[in-house]
Parts: C-alpha cells; structure tokens; sequence
C-alpha cells in the first residue's frame, strides 16, 4: 500500500507533458498574439498584410502564404486563360464557317458546270431545231410553187385530205389570188373550216 502510494504521490508531482507544454506554453503565446494583434490593430496597423510579407518570408509557410503580387499575377493567368480559351473557340468557330463556305462553293461550281452542259445541249438541240425548221420552210415553199401551177379544183381536193397545220402552211405560201381561187374550189364546211384555221394562225 505504501508502495502505491508513493507512485500516486509522484504521479501528481510529475505532470503529463502535454498537457503542461499545452498549458504552460501554448495557450499564453495564442493570447499574447491575439492582445498583439488587437493592439497593432487600434494602432492603425495593416495586421493582414504585414502577416502576409512577414509568412511569404518564412520557408515551409510561404507555400501556403499568397502575396498580392502573386494574387495579381494568378488573376492576370486566369484572364489570359479564358481569353486564350474565348479565341480557340472562335477560331474553331470560324474554320467551321469556312469549310461550310467551301463546301457552298464545291456545289455552286458543281451546279455551274451542269448548267454549262444543258446549255450546250440546248444550243445544240435549237441548232438541230431551227434546221428542221429551215427544212421545213423549204419544202413548203417548194410544195406550194407546185400549187400554184395547179389547177385549183385538183389542189383543193388534194388540200381538203392534207394535214390542217400543212395545209395552212401551204396556203400561207400562196398569193391571195392563188389561194382564193382554191377555196372557192373547196366545199363549203370545208373552206368556212380552212378559212377560220387560217385567220387564226395569222394573229
């Protein structure tokens, strides 16, 4: 029992560590900051900033410890970033506005140069068109000539079984005199009928 008691006895004389370092040491030095910092405070002075300076200074705490310079330049590498990034987006932007442009362009030449070739095609089909027209001309002409010399009665029977548009070419060909002379040849349904077709062809 003695023994235990003077374990107990030396126990109390003989603190924890810790515990005296937190009490003894650390707990005055946090409240001599505070009142440190409350006076300088009063005093007018910028605590914040000079604590800054003062950590920027100390290793291992400058890591940590963020000057307004280095705020500045952080901010300023923010700017430049989104900047950077607000021009690549533009850029990529405008590269797609070109390939749709040339791609326009592609199917604008593509459609130029089929139009060139149905123009051609059409030249050409005129061309062969207005032959067959100058062709056509012709060989009423020639026809109607071989009319003229006929005699009206056998020009009007023939004339009667012709194709309409034919035979109004024909008589087209003829002179007034000619051709009054074969429709008064013609019988009656018929000449009203030839007669009306070719007024309304010469309008």
């Amino acid at each position: 029992m003695s023994e235990q008691q003077t374990q107990s006895q030396q126990t109390k004389k003989n603190p924890n560590p810790i515990v005296w370092f937190f009490f003894a040491i650390l707990i005055p030095v946090i409240v001599a900051i505070i009142i440190t910092i409350v006076v300088l405070s009063i005093a007018g002075v910028d605590v914040g900033s000079w604590a800054k300076e003062t950590g920027s200074k100390i290793p291992g705490i400058s890591s940590f410890v963020k000057t307004d310079d280095e705020k500045v330049a952080e901010e300023l590498t923010e700017n430049h970033s989104l900047k950077m990034k607000e021009k690549d987006d533009q850029i990529a932007e405008l590269e797609d506005l070109v390939d749709d442009h040339l791609h326009t362009i592609e199917t604008l030449k593509d459609n130029t140069l089929k139009l060139e070739q149905q123009l051609e095609s059409n030249e050409e089909i005129s061309s062969s068109e207005l032959e067959l027209d100058e062709e056509h001309t012709d060989t009423i002409k020639e026809m109607a000539s071989s009319y003229r010399k006929m005699d009206p009665k056998q020009a009007a029977v023939i004339i009667e079984k012709m194709d309409r548009s034919i035979a109004l070419d024909i008589l087209h060909e003829l002179s007034n005199d000619v051709r009054g002379k074969i429709i008064e040849e013609m019988t009656a349904d018929k000449a009203v009928e030839i007669t009306e077709a070719y007024i309304k062809q010469s309008q």
